[in-house]
């Protein structure tokens, strides 16, 4: 379980190699926050004095938002409807298929979909984080809580997220 807040995030830049080459997989977690706003919840960037390639998955008010900023053509952001920030657990899935389709899914139900990205479309990936925004400016660190995340080598089914989803939410720590 990770409790973030200010500062607080987990590194996983010496695993970034495992990912840099999915074109397609899912991205799975809970989150609980009272927070509608804040850092990345799983960011992967790709940094260097010219540009900062990325790809995320972040709260804007209260909504969970997938965005690819990346060196292959992709849809850019795009955003579910459902306002997670009210201190309930929810199951969060993303999934991207072989097509770039990708489909945001928030408590077993679909939230939106659209073309955009995976890993693999962001070239010289070099960090990974959980909790953070690959800056250092800590208004940007995600303020909650996470817990079962993983990240899938396959786009998961719709079954398959529905039965995560129906799973018991963490319990309190």
């Amino acid at each position: 379980k990770f409790v973030g807040g200010q500062k607080t995030y987990v590194d996983l830049t010496p695993h970034v190699g495992k990912f840099d080459r999915l074109m397609s997989g899912s991205i799975t977690l809970w989150v609980k926050t009272t927070r509608s706003t804040g850092g990345a919840i799983v960011m992967v960037g790709a940094t260097n004095k010219q540009s900062a390639k990325k790809i995320q998955i972040y709260l804007q008010s209260g909504r969970v938002y997938y965005e690819v900023v990346g060196d292959l053509p992709t849809g850019g952001t795009i955003n579910g409807f459902t306002d997670v920030a009210d201190d309930l657990w929810h199951h969060v899935a993303l999934t991207v298929s072989p097509s770039g389709f990708a489909t945001i899914y928030v408590d077993g139900s679909l939230e939106t979909s659209g073309q955009e990205g995976f890993f693999g479309h962001v070239l010289g990936l070099n960090g990974m984080w959980m909790g953070r925004l690959q800056f250092r400016n800590p208004s940007r660190h995600f303020h909650g809580q996470l817990d079962d995340v993983a990240i899938w080598g396959r786009e998961l089914t719709v079954s398959e997220v529905v039965n995560l989803a129906s799973m018991p939410p963490p319990l309190a720590p």
